[in-house]
């Protein structure tokens, strides 16, 4: 098990968030690692 996990939701976004939502993905993606440093 992974010890710093985050779960988010993204809205309107189906199976396929990163291609239906890449931005907010991207987003998250750069909060999580800048809060990992």
């Amino acid at each position: 098990m992974g010890r710093n996990t985050t779960g988010i939701v993204v809205p309107d976004a189906g199976h396929f968030i990163p291609d239906e939502q890449p931005d907010a993905v991207a987003d998250a993606l750069a909060e999580f690692l800048t809060d990992a440093r």
